[in-house]
């Protein structure tokens, strides 16, 4: 019997994903039925993205528009969850109801690098009998829940695609600036993340390195490195995406 929660290839529009094997695993163990999106491995080995965005879809064209902001938005949401690096467009596939697979290839290409795998752990409840339980019934994951949110709010689409690509201080500057947009002001986003983050101070950062060191950015008492920024933005971000999941209407 075939596991419950295993991806299928099924007619219809796919994008396919391309970056490390590692990233891509991770989007395969992340993204999976019976929620949107999916993230599979089609019969030809390739990763693929399947979505609801690409079902009343008549070309591959209209396909690839859709998956481009779809794959920004889910970078960062998986960036945030697990630590997965970025992929990238790669492709739409389509497959037909006999099954056969057409593929159309735009300009975009990824860049791969060397990584090490890490195991996802699975958390097994055992009953007062010493047995197994039985698995919980299926709910979606944390990515699915954000991008469902995303759908929904514009800003918290910028926000994670954004965060997607924030490997520089433009990035990090509009993060921090749709994180406060996202919660209602930049004043409430520094009162509502952890005090051990300052994140007035993180800003200032972006803004003095963005903007090449001008005299109207002076350089912040404090200084900090891309790579310490990375984790202090990842808890900004999270503190916006539990602001908005815990106060669903739109802030004043």
């Amino acid at each position: 019997m075939k596991p419950a929660c295993k991806n299928e290839p099924k007619p219809g529009w796919y994008a396919r994903l391309q970056g490390n094997e590692i990233d891509l695993k991770c989007w395969r163990r992340s993204l999976n039925e019976p929620f949107d999106p999916v993230a599979i491995k089609l019969p030809d080995g390739q990763t693929a993205l399947r979505s609801i965005d690409f079902e009343e879809l008549h070309d591959a064209s209209e396909v690839r528009e859709r998956a481009l902001i779809l794959i920004g938005r889910l970078n960062g949401a998986l960036s945030l969850w697990n630590g997965a690096r970025s992929v990238t467009f790669g492709g739409i596939v389509k497959i037909d109801e006999t099954g056969k697979q057409h593929t159309w290839i735009f300009a975009e290409a990824a860049a791969l690098e060397m990584r090490i795998d890490v195991m996802s752990a699975a958390l097994v409840s055992i009953g007062s009998d010493g047995k197994p339980l039985p698995p919980s019934p299926p709910t979606p994951s944390q990515p699915q829940d954000w991008n469902r949110l995303a759908q929904e709010n514009d800003d918290v689409s910028d926000l994670l695609d954004h965060f997607g690509g924030a490997d520089n201080w433009f990035d990090i500057y509009k993060t921090i600036e749709y994180a406060g947009i996202v919660v209602g002001s930049p004043r409430k986003l520094e009162k509502l993340v952890d005090k051990s983050i300052d994140a007035n101070n993180l800003k200032r950062n972006a803004n003095f390195y963005r903007h090449a060191r001008q005299v109207k950015y002076p350089r912040p008492e404090k200084v900090i490195s891309l790579k310490e920024a990375g984790p202090m933005l990842a808890i900004v971000v999270r503190t916006a995406l539990s602001f908005i999941v815990s106060n669903p209407e739109q802030p004043d």
